[in-house]
């Protein structure tokens, strides 16, 4: 089920993150009236994880542990891939530095820091707080454990 409204409320969350970001950052006065507004912009991954929370339990529901791992790794691992193979390539080309293929491999995995490497782009961090959540409604599926609530709608009820 897609929640539309949830949808847009996660846009403007993660909008206003890279807003922040842009403009609000301590070095940066460039934009001192925008500013005013997106000093604020930090709450917008609070309130991003508290709904994509909500929205990834909708996705567990009726599937098997499995089931939700597999879709849940091919929506993430993909797209990490590819950050960090830029990453890589950026830093290379403009930054004039290099890193090993174990050191990028243990990127590519999101367990870089359990295997004795450091980040090679710290924004990923976000990225390891997903799949810990992933892994916790993994287990709460694999064990039966039942982690659905109650919610009534107009055409009946969910769960």
């Amino acid at each position: 089920m897609r929640v539309v409204a949830l949808d847009i409320v996660r846009f403007f969350a993660a909008l206003s993150v890279v807003l922040y970001h842009l403009v609000s950052r301590p070095e940066s006065d460039a934009f001192p009236l925008l500013s005013e507004v997106t000093q604020y912009g930090y709450l917008g991954v609070s309130l991003f994880f508290m709904i994509s929370g909500f929205v990834i339990v909708f996705s567990a529901m009726n599937r098997s542990a499995m089931a939700f791992a597999l879709s849940r790794l091919m929506r993430l691992y993909p797209t990490l891939w590819v950050g960090v193979a830029f990453t890589v390539f950026v830093t290379w080309m403009f930054a004039d530095s290099s890193y090993s293929f174990s050191h990028v491999m243990s990127n590519l995995t999101l367990l870089q820091n359990t295997l004795g490497f450091d980040d090679i782009d710290g924004i990923y961090w976000t990225l390891k707080a997903e799949l810990k959540f992933y892994l916790c409604i993994f287990l709460l599926i694999q064990f039966k454990l039942d982690f659905r609530f109650p919610i009534k709608r107009k055409f009946g009820q969910i769960a």
